[in-house]
């Protein structure tokens, strides 16, 4: 009978042993097994985005059924996801070099948030040069997101060349991410290389359809380039000015809560001669935040549609954001303008004119007004 309890205890111990240690068998995750699950997850992902894009286009024309057969589609690939993410989970738990190099990743990023920067940088390099010391595809992500913490010191800094070479490394880790060469469009907009700029935004937009930021940066730029362009070339700026409405339109499909986007829509469509549908769309802009600009374009669209009253109220409420906005002033003045009061029409000039990027035209303005016989033809 003694043998017998023994023999029971001995047994029920082995049961617990392999209780134990069967889950642990079975999470055990090769490096091939993790990077196959990795790139299958990271596929998944940017079908899930583009899924979700053809969802929400769907979605704002009506289309319920392609609405719910995208829908089935989505849920499949969003199962079929979780599978691999869990193959990732088990990997990224036994490998205790990912755990030590993420915490100093975390590290990194508290120092960033707390404005050390220096200290921030240092946690980064660390942990790229140990992430790459333990040569484990895991620790790419990580590598990763490392360099494009960097690349956003470098560009705060101004430090462009070293901000390029910093994102594309977290290109090169991670060649899905979206954020990389969103990052990589931001820096070479600083710079002034619009093309590649708006190529940057176009990768991250086939990675990540649903990046809004992306389609409203691309419509900045594009604003950019049509506002260097010469009065001689006004059909290449309507072009361009086209072309950042299509992507400012894109901005607002996916997230109709973005407030720039739907105020520079606004601001194009004031530029093309569209005010009623401009007003509208500023109007909107406001109500989702109050903003300088949009009270700004209100008050261009409002000139331009010979309404000075609202156009020197919008100005006024532009100015309570932006106190001494020169582009402001200048509207005030060409509104006064319109109701014949000079007087008060200089002393908006002459606010602007303190304003070295408004002086010339605002004292053309004030000599106009003053001598009006030297420009009499």
């Amino acid at each position: 009978m003694k043998m017998l309890r023994i023999s029971y205890k001995a047994f029920c111990c082995l049961l617990v042993l392999l209780f134990i240690a069967s889950p642990a068998f079975a999470q055990q995750v090769t490096d091939a097994q993790f990077k196959k699950a990795d790139d299958e997850y990271n596929r998944l992902s940017s079908e899930l985005n583009k899924l979700h894009n053809e969802m929400s286009k769907a979605g704002e024309s009506r289309e319920l059924d392609r609405y719910n057969e995208l829908k089935k589609q989505y849920d499949k690939v969003a199962a079929d996801r979780k599978k691999h993410e869990q193959v990732r989970m088990n990997y990224l738990k036994q490998n205790k070099e990912l755990v030590n190099v993420k915490k100093i990743y975390n590290e990194g990023n508290q120092a960033y948030k707390l404005g050390k920067m220096q200290l921030a940088v240092t946690k980064y390099n660390d942990a790229v040069s140990k992430g790459k010391a333990a040569n484990s595809p895991a620790l790419s992500d990580v590598i990763s997101k490392s360099y494009y913490q960097l690349g956003l010191i470098h560009k705060k800094n101004r430090k462009y060349q070293d901000a390029l070479g910093a994102f594309n490394n977290a290109i090169k880790f991670s060649p899905s991410s979206a954020l990389g060469y969103f990052a990589l469009g931001n820096t070479y907009k600083d710079m002034s290389q619009y093309n590649t700029a708006i190529t940057n935004y176009k990768k991250a937009i086939d990675i990540n359809p649903s990046m809004y930021k992306a389609y409203y940066n691309m419509g900045t730029v594009y604003v950019r380039q049509a506002n260097k362009l010469s009065k001689g070339r006004s059909s290449s700026k309507v072009a361009l000015l086209k072309k950042a409405e299509s992507v400012f339109r894109d901005a607002v499909r996916i997230n109709s809560s973005y407030a720039p986007a739907v105020a520079s829509l606004g601001r194009v469509l004031v530029d093309t001669k569209r005010q009623t549908e401009g007003i509208l769309m500023l109007n909107k802009a406001i109500k989702l935040k109050k903003n300088y600009l949009p009270y700004y374009y209100l008050a261009v669209a409002y000139n331009q549609l010979n309404d000075p009253g609202s156009a020197i109220d919008s100005a006024n409420k532009c100015l309570r954001y932006r106190r001494n906005y020169a582009a402001a002033y200048m509207e005030i003045g060409d509104a006064h303008l319109k109701r014949r009061n000079e007087k008060l029409a200089i002393q908006a000039y002459s606010k602007a004119a303190k304003n070295r990027s408004y002086r010339k035209i605002a004292e053309y303005k004030i000599d106009m007004i003053k001598n009006k016989d030297k420009y009499i033809q």
